[in-house]
């Protein structure tokens, strides 16, 4: 081989070598991403049974009718409610709304369960319930899109991993629910249901983000928060007249 070609071989190893060092992707599964989709999956799945329970549970004690002010109650709360989760989201932390709905959502499939396990509850409580669960689901979803980019390093893979376990949930929990009631009654599916909720508030509470990601209080923050309160009502005002003028709610 001559002193010529040695040169060019030795160049073109040299330009071919970094492409055989290309780095990894990083992981998806690290703690806080687990935590994260452990919580949003149980969620989903106590989120999924709730209905199958008003089904059966209300049905068989009011008939029709119940069952679908129930869900009718339920849903509206959400939808009048959804506007106003994702600016107090905003205000407070995604976190902190999203662990404080599921707390409210432990307290109202709890008073149920215990309702139906000490006897027919009363239409008036069923109704109130789902109006507060509606309400709760308002202010935990606006927080779930926020939460992504803090908790994942590749947010579209985490994004992607979090709808497959999403439809999956919806699977899972109506006829989880369903069985349940079949095989050990209502009081059991809302005691479940509660579990749920409780186990996804647990898995948010112990996410640690890291300083980068923490948010922190700055010279700034102290100057302006005179401002903050009427920032939030400016905010709630915007977002009520959107909720007025949306499709279905108004005449």
């Amino acid at each position: 081989m001559t002193t010529s070609q040695t040169h060019t071989h030795t160049r073109t190893a040299r330009t071919l070598r970094p492409i055989s060092r290309l780095p990894a992707p990083p992981p998806l599964w690290d703690r806080r991403f687990a935590l994260f989709f452990a919580a949003r999956t149980v969620s989903q799945v106590g989120d999924a049974m709730m209905p199958v329970a008003a089904a059966l549970a209300v049905g068989a004690l009011y008939g029709i009718s119940g069952v679908g002010f129930v869900l009718g109650t339920w849903t509206g709360t959400f939808v009048l409610l959804v506007l106003f989760g994702g600016v107090l989201a905003d205000r407070f932390g995604a976190r902190r709304m999203m662990v404080g709905a599921d707390l409210a959502r432990v307290l109202t499939q709890g008073v149920l369960a215990v309702a139906f396990f000490t006897g027919p509850p009363p239409f008036w409580l069923l109704v109130t319930m789902a109006a507060l669960a509606g309400a709760a689901v308002a202010m935990f979803l606006p927080g779930v899109n926020g939460m992504v980019p803090l908790v994942a390093r590749e947010p579209q893979r985490a994004n992607a991993t979090l709808k497959v376990a999403d439809a999956l949930a919806q699977l899972l929990g109506p006829a989880l629910a369903g069985l349940l009631i079949v095989l050990t009654g209502a009081g059991t599916v809302y005691a479940i249901d509660s579990g749920t909720f409780l186990l996804s508030a647990l898995c948010l509470a112990l996410i640690r983000f890291t300083p980068a990601d923490a948010p922190t209080d700055t010279p700034a923050d102290a100057v302006s928060s005179a401002r903050t309160g009427s920032s939030l009502r400016r905010d709630l005002r915007q977002a009520g007249r959107s909720s007025a003028h949306a499709p279905g709610c108004g005449r």
